[in-house]
């Protein structure tokens, strides 16, 4: 990409703006912090202490204990929202979605490659896989059974996800595929429930 695509969003819409050259991405980006009162360096110091832990800790969910202990949670609300959010036990007997969001952070080191561009979104992805769960989740009736449910957490997801992202980075290739992960991260378990049709077997 030789161009940077500027757009603004009202409602909700992407509007686009104009397009810059490259080499003026960071400039107009610190500019526009610059009138926002914003601090430019902000976001790659948190960053930086981000990638420290999730891509170097053979278990980043240390990370995430030594956030609460050093009471820095505050700098990731998106983050803090998870303790206490309780899940079906029959699916999570770990406990609530901050201590499962642990779990799946130590499970995640496997699918490192050493490429950090590639797991710096593999770990992202598994940070926030679960983030749209505070929003979402209800104790509720189905069938006649009770239970803690999230319905449609991995759509809100994306959108408590590229909060978090947007104040993290500006490279807009992380944040978008990110949030496509964080949006599909339900469908391979889906998959495997869903009823296969006769046309499928016939294509099988």
């Amino acid at each position: 990409e030789k161009q940077t695509l500027v757009r603004f969003r009202i409602d909700g819409i992407l509007h686009d703006a104009g397009r810059i050259p490259r080499e003026h991405h960071d400039s107009l980006i610190n500019r526009i912090k610059v009138l926002s009162k914003l601090r430019t360096d902000e976001h790659k110091e948190i960053q930086d202490e981000l990638k420290k832990w999730l891509l170097k800790s053979p278990q980043p969910s240390t990370g995430l204990h030594w956030l609460k202990e050093t009471q820095a949670l505050h700098l990731f609300p998106e983050l803090a929202a998870m303790i206490g959010i309780p899940q079906n036990p029959e699916f999570h007997p770990e406990g609530d979605v901050w201590v499962h969001t642990g779990h799946v952070l130590n499970a995640a080191v496997q699918w490192k490659t050493g490429d950090p561009h590639h797991d710096w979104i593999v770990m992202l992805s598994a940070l926030l896989h679960d983030c749209g769960k505070p929003d979402t989740t209800k104790f509720e009736e189905k069938r006649g059974v009770s239970a803690w449910r999230s319905r449609c957490h991995d759509q809100v997801g994306g959108i408590v996800a590229r909060r978090f992202l947007n104040r993290i980075t500006s490279e807009s290739h992380i944040i978008d595929t990110v949030i496509q992960l964080v949006r599909a991260h339900m469908r391979p378990g889906q998959l495997l429930h869903e009823p296969i049709s006769d046309s499928k077997k016939n294509a099988d």
